[in-house]
């Protein structure tokens, strides 16, 4: 480097720190940076870049100008550069976020009044299903059950969960590692009882189902915990059999 004192910052007239060297006084300071500033100007944009380009092909050479490089570099990356960022990316193919399971597949929705419900549903089911209610651990249908078939949703008949997917998780609760299909059930944020947890619901009838956990096994490594009296199991006997 041709300088031998030490940098030092000093502020110019607009409030920002400037690389300077005590090699230099405070009046060319001054007018370089102000020769700087009128670079920033719209217009004088290119002229900008090519001195940059200009000081970093300099770099290391007797006449290299660490604070002039610095100032540069510093408009750039305050206006030039801030604009070319702006621009629409030349990409065709628009970036799209990552679906969620719940997401993928969209079913037909199925809406009823609590009191067409009440006659459809036992008071257990009622409760669980369309009060957010909660039965009491190990006390459930389907908590032991080792039958091959289908879990489908107790108020509106749709498919939930695979037994294939089923294990014990010795919560007291029946447990699935992943739903049968995307867009099968639904997640939301439940608060309730200061706790943060999250809800799942029937995609189709926005039933109350249970809660999903991040401590399953694999491949998902969820734990879809779910009240029994919420599913109602499709034995594969009785589907051979229709």
């Amino acid at each position: 480097m041709p300088f031998r004192d030490p940098p030092v910052i000093i502020r110019g007239p607009v409030r920002s720190p400037i690389r300077v060297f005590r090699s230099e006084t405070r009046d060319d300071i001054l007018k370089r940076q102000k020769l700087f500033l009128g670079a920033q100007l719209p217009g004088q944009k290119p002229r900008l870049l090519r001195a940059l380009r200009s000081e970093r092909r300099a770099a290391g050479n007797g006449g290299y100008d660490l604070a002039r490089h610095f100032a540069l570099a510093r408009l750039c990356s305050a206006g030039t550069l801030r604009a070319a960022a702006a621009k629409p990316s030349s990409d065709p193919k628009p970036r799209t976020r990552r679906k969620s399971m719940s997401e993928t597949t969209k079913r037909p929705k199925v809406v009823k009044s609590d009191a067409e419900w009440q006659k459809e549903l036992t008071p257990e089911q009622f409760y669980i299903t369309r009060k957010h209610g909660t039965e009491p651990a190990w006390t459930g249908p389907y908590l032991n059950e080792k039958s091959k078939g289908i879990y489908r949703c107790v108020a509106c008949g749709a498919p939930l969960f695979s037994s294939e997917t089923k294990y014990d998780s010795g919560s007291g609760w029946p447990s699935f590692y992943q739903p049968i299909e995307g867009g099968a059930v639904s997640e939301h944020s439940d608060n309730s009882f200061l706790m943060r947890r999250t809800e799942v619901r029937c995609a189709s009838c926005e039933a109350h189902l249970g809660h999903v956990f991040p401590d399953g096994p694999k491949p998902t490594g969820q734990r879809y915990c779910m009240n029994g009296h919420a599913l109602k199991l499709q034995k594969a006997d009785d589907q051979n059999n229709k």
